[in-house]
């Protein structure tokens, strides 16, 4: 990712955590969404960049560690993420856990920025967010997690087929063969890794009330037309996001 969309990423990513933090749910998701379109338009070009010039790039493995605590919800999120955007990711036991990724470096990048500031933007807004009384608070969290996991996972797709259909609107070219093609070489450098990967067990939410507050914060403003008040179109237009 060239420096200076990344700087802008970063900051958008940034102020999505700072106002996470502060509990200001709605410009967190403004924010949010900002830096996952920018982001998924960024992936698309890298994408067609690399086959039109034949770049010698090939997938190569990176290990993310997950730290305690909620290591295998973490360890979902990461899968979502890397999932949405191109990448094979499979979470491993060891000490400490870790996630396995196989992708493009330029797709690995835009993975690790997404997924570390989703982390701290979902624990920033589930620290601030109390279960109901009756309700256990374990529970309630990992059913909150999974709702905002399922929900922004569904965004980053929803964000990438339609900077796909973007690019080439603009362009005329069209992207489902390079797509194609580079998910075919990620499968094959990734079954070198892992030749036989036993599927995991689907995770299901046992706090109703939990997942709909998760489910809510993951989609709760538009990707593709979140609108900005004017602080925030200023602070966009000076580079801070």
């Amino acid at each position: 990712m060239n420096d200076a969309k990344l700087a802008r990423i970063r900051a958008l990513l940034d102020n999505a955590e700072s106002y996470a933090e502060q509990g200001n749910k709605e410009a967190a998701e403004t924010y949010r969404n900002k830096a996952i379109e920018l982001m998924a338009a960024h992936g698309v070009e890298e994408a067609m960049l690399s086959a039109r010039t034949h770049k010698d790039e090939k997938p190569i493995r990176r290990d993310i560690p997950l730290t305690k605590p909620y290591t295998v919800d973490k360890g979902v999120l990461m899968y979502g993420t890397a999932r949405a955007l191109g990448v094979q990711c499979i979470r491993t036991k060891g000490n400490p856990p870790h996630s396995v990724l196989v992708g493009f470096e330029s797709d690995l990048e835009r993975v690790e920025v997404l997924y570390t500031s989703l982390l701290v933007q979902a624990f920033g807004e589930l620290a601030a967010t109390p279960p109901p009384r009756y309700e256990s608070t374990v529970s309630f969290r990992k059913a909150w997690l999974i709702g905002f996991t399922n929900t922004v996972v569904d965004r980053i797709e929803a964000a990438e087929q339609r900077a796909r259909g973007e690019y080439e609107q603009r362009t005329g070219s069209s992207t489902a063969l390079v797509v194609q093609g580079r998910s075919k070489r990620v499968d094959a450098e990734f079954r070198t890794y892992f030749p036989r990967v036993r599927k995991g067990r689907k995770r299901y939410a046992h706090s109703a009330s939990g997942y709909a507050s998760g489910k809510d914060a993951g989609e709760r403003a538009d990707i593709g037309g979140a609108k900005v008040d004017d602080r925030q179109t200023t602070e966009i237009n000076r580079g801070k996001a």
